[in-house]
């Protein structure tokens, strides 16, 4: 059972992206299998570029089988050439330094696999799919279980290779190494392998316990040395299928369909169900070949893997140790190759369309347009994303173009919070300095006029005495707002500090100002805020100042509309007076 690795995953959701299936869920920042879910495929871990994946017990488990006491076999998929540079030879003699008693290939199991679906598809009316490949078989248990009876009922080869080492050892341990990562959960099912490894796992065992340096484990040598015996095909090709079966079968043949892919196998799953297509043998793997399977552990193209277990097999078959197949089948012994199949359908709680679309609005999906269908997720569509929200196994967090507008506005947020005064809402001191920088020397470059009025408000100090700081905060608020709903839209209103408040007036004469100074006058002198069963009042005094063409500076503009503020209030409060220039 793979486990995501704590403290690895950084939330990208390759993995997700990746798992036809959606056997990952993303909860509590990192992403998690489902084991009821999943079709050990292994897609996830290949995706994975932190190793954030991985199954924690299948080294414990060989090192336990080989402290057993038993002798112990270990059992090599054919591709292993494609994965290890070193000679069979020197490779077989490093795994048996472990403890192992004895290293095997399982060619023979795939002949004897082969010589089974060669009597099925005699005997057989219906359809057949292949099921050598444990991930096509789960795959088909748990998502298609209509066509579980179409399954062969044949065991896989490795699982045919164990029961063929135990028939001919007796009570021995089996370990097996390969590049699936489907036949961990297939040798736990089938009782006879102990251990199931990927190449991977094998070269992690060998550099942990044996000392084999990582170099020597790659691919730097174009051809293999030694003389290890080697079976020769008669009837499989690698995977246990007929060779004769396949033997010239295209994608444009109507009785063989040849997959290659769980997207491909789910598109001729359905066209099947549908009634589009009836082969009498589908020939599916879950990956292009077991020489592309997930736990390969290869660099190399696909290309250059099958090359370099062709040449291994092509050397092993020039061999004097080399044996044929017809040669050794009448001692092959008798062994159960039967296998069964159950559906697992899996069945998820579904939610209403009302319910999907109220899952869509909270992600600001509220009309078709917004449902992009952009797959960054890793779900096909909006839809069927909402859908797994609501199943728990995805959120929204997951969705870019979402979380891209969450950020671009939270950023929008905090510039605007910054340049705020939080308490009256209007541009905080700060906002008005760079605004009226700005107002100031655009006025000067044009040739504009721009006023700046400053406004106190009278005897504020009494409001607190008389309502408390909490009740003067409420009058702040209430004066802000009579400001703004009392100036243009080009106008701009900041909080200057304290209870005093600005207003800078672009494309404003000096009579325009005062003006809209006499204006902000009377509308305080007319009004009163309720406040704690009472009601307040108070009045403004104003100071006006103009842009002249001798001043230099903003700050010219503030200490002019100051002196005059401190004019209106040294001469009564509740007016409005004028900067004079000198």
């Amino acid at each position: 059972m793979l486990r995501t690795v704590e403290g690895k995953c950084k939330e990208c959701y390759a993995c997700i992206r990746v798992c036809l299936v959606k056997a990952i869920r993303s909860t509590g920042g990192r992403a998690d299998v489902v084991g009821e879910r999943c079709v050990h495929c292994g897609q996830c871990v290949v995706a994975c570029t932190q190793c954030a994946l991985d199954d924690p017990g299948d080294l414990e488990a060989v090192r336990r089988v080989l402290a057993s006491g038993r002798l112990v076999v270990i059992a090599l998929a054919p591709e292993f050439p494609a994965s290890f540079c070193m000679a069979p030879a020197r490779l077989e003699a490093a795994i048996q330094r472990l403890g192992f008693y004895s290293v095997e290939d399982i060619v023979l199991g795939e002949e004897v696999v082969a010589s089974r679906y060669e009597r099925l598809m005699r005997d057989s009316n219906g359809m057949i799919i292949r099921s050598t490949c444990p991930t096509v078989a789960s795959f088909i248990e748990k998502y298609y279980p209509e066509l579980v009876n179409n399954l062969a009922p044949v065991v896989t080869p490795a699982v045919a290779q164990a029961s063929l080492i135990k028939e001919i050892y007796g009570d021995v341990g089996v370990v097996y190494a390969g590049p699936c990562f489907a036949m961990k959960a297939e040798a736990a099912k089938s009782g006879l392998i102990d251990a199931a490894l990927t190449f991977r796992e094998l070269k992690e065992l060998l550099r942990r316990y044996d000392g084999v340096e990582a170099d020597e484990l790659e691919h730097e040598r174009d051809h293999f040395e030694g003389d290890r015996p080697q079976l020769r095909r008669a009837r499989s090709v690698p995977g246990g299928l007929p060779r004769n079966l396949i033997a010239g079968k295209s994608l444009m043949d109507s009785d063989v369909r040849i997959v290659r892919g769980l997207d491909a196998l789910a598109e001729l799953a359905a066209a099947i169900c549908r009634g589009e297509t009836e082969p009498q043998f589908v020939d599916a793997l879950a990956c292009d070949g077991c020489i592309d399977g997930p736990g390969i552990d290869s660099s190399l193209s696909i290309f250059a893997r099958k090359g370099l277990v062709a040449m291994a097999y092509r050397t092993s078959e020039k061999s004097r140790k080399s044996v044929s197949f017809e040669r050794v089948e009448p001692m092959v012994p008798s062994i159960d190759l039967t296998r069964t199949f159950l559906g697992e359908s899996i069945s998820l709680p579904q939610p209403t369309e009302e319910e999907v679309r109220q899952i869509l609005a909270a992600a600001e999906k509220l009309v078709e347009a917004d449902e992009l269908d952009c797959g960054g997720c890793g779900y096909p569509t909006c839809w069927d994303m909402a859908v797994a929200v609501y199943q728990g196994l995805a959120s929204w967090a997951m969705c870019f173009p979402y979380q891209k507008r969450v950020f671009a506005r939270t950023v929008r947020e905090l510039k605007e919070s910054s340049a705020t005064d939080g308490l009256t809402g209007l541009p905080n001191h700060k906002n008005f300095e760079e605004r009226l920088m700005s107002e100031f020397h655009r006025a000067r470059r044009y040739g504009e006029p721009l006023s700046l009025v400053m406004i106190d408000v009278d005897i504020f100090k009494k409001i607190n005495d008389n309502f408390g700081h909490l009740g003067g905060n409420r009058f702040l608020r209430a004066i802000a707002k009579l400001i703004r709903d009392n100036i243009r839209q080009s106008d701009f209103a900041a909080r200057y500090g304290g209870d005093e408040f600005v207003v800078i007036l672009p494309e404003t004469e000096e009579a325009e100002a005062v003006a809209v100074g006499e204006k902000l006058r009377k509308r305080m002198e007319a009004s009163s805020v309720p406040l704690g069963g009472g009601i307040a009042r108070a009045t403004f005094s104003l100071g006006v100042s103009t842009l002249y063409p001798k001043m230099k500076r903003p700050s010219d503009l503030i200490e002019h509309a100051d002196k005059a503020l401190y004019e209106a209030k040294r001469s009564g409060r509740n007016r409005t007076r004028v900067a004079q220039w000198t």
